[in-house]
């Protein structure tokens, strides 16, 4: 067939002989005379040429690594206006997918967060093994932390639920984190405040720890302001134990913190009301090694 194409025969007697459509014949002929062949060329770009290409493409990639709460209209401007061609947000939105970028939900870092500080805690975190750390940390929960924010509805409808909307007690969670689970507990219906923090280090951590270098004597929390109650470290380096504060603004280095996420996910999964949840430890603890694991 290709040597009937190079000699000028007609598409229709070619397409007669060898039982194809002429226009197979004349794409056939296009190809000849592209590129030497009739392969037809892979990852050919289909459909319109896109506005967004190139140097202009990663220019938004870049925007949108830098700050991706930008909106699709505000990037268009800021495009048009720096190459001088216009565009809108919808050729930003074809060009977010190509780019395989899709929407999420924020989640949000403290600016004030101190990197050095942050890697300095790290390299101090690596000189005990997981079996002499336990972690601090206090969690307050309401009847709001077991409210269900998304529903189905039709399409162009909003999904709608009846509830009492009331002002409910709030509860507060104190435990210690080892490698074993929880080891230590306390439960209050209020805020906690030096002093109960203080009875809780006192009667709870330090009957549940040992001196330093041995298992969970390394007690780590954060930088709420009782936990720097000058009576906390005296007696936790009084019994042995050693006393590390976390960076500032940096509760993701504190495991508990996916604890709490946990506890509060099944109060949503299960429609559980706080109180229920929160008075039984076995909701979250499973059955406690301890006989001291009750709620008080």
């Amino acid at each position: 067939m290709r040597s009937a194409i190079r000699d000028g025969t007609k598409h229709a007697v070619i397409a007669e002989d060898n039982g194809v459509h002429r226009n197979t014949v004349g794409n056939m002929k296009r190809l000849l005379h592209e590129q030497g062949n009739v392969k037809p060329r892979r990852n050919q770009q289909r459909g319109r040429v896109p506005k967004i290409s190139g140097e202009c493409l990663e220019t938004l990639r870049k925007m949108y690594d830098d700050a991706p709460d930008t909106y699709q209209d505000e990037a268009a401007e800021a495009l048009t206006k720096l190459y001088g061609f216009k565009l809108d947000k919808w050729d930003v939105c074809r060009a977010l997918k190509r780019l395989r970028y899709t929407y999420h939900k924020l989640k949000e870092t403290a600016a004030q967060r101190n990197e050095e500080l942050r890697a300095h805690h790290t390299m101090l975190m690596s000189h005990y093994s997981a079996e002499q750390l336990m972690y601090l940390d206090e969690s307050g929960v309401n009847e709001s932390n077991a409210r269900r924010t998304h529903g189905f509805a039709p399409k162009g409808r909003k999904a709608r639920v009846s509830r009492v909307l009331k002002r409910t007690p709030g509860w507060s969670i104190l435990p210690g984190l080892t490698v074993d689970g929880f080891v230590a507990l306390h439960i209050y219906q209020g805020a906690y405040n030096a002093d109960l923090f203080y009875d809780f280090v006192e009667k709870e951590v330090l009957p549940n720890t040992t001196p330093f270098p041995g298992p969970r004597s390394v007690i780590v929390m954060d930088n709420v302001r009782f936990h720097h109650d000058p009576r906390i470290a005296e007696i936790l380096s009084y019994h042995g134990r050693k006393c590390i504060y976390l960076p500032p603004y940096s509760p993701d280095l504190n495991p508990i913190e996916g604890c709490f996420g946990i506890m509060k996910q099944y109060m949503r999964k299960h429609s559980k009301d706080p109180t229920e949840i929160i008075t039984n430890p076995y909701y979250f603890t499973g059955k406690p090694r301890n006989p001291r694991l009750r709620p008080r």
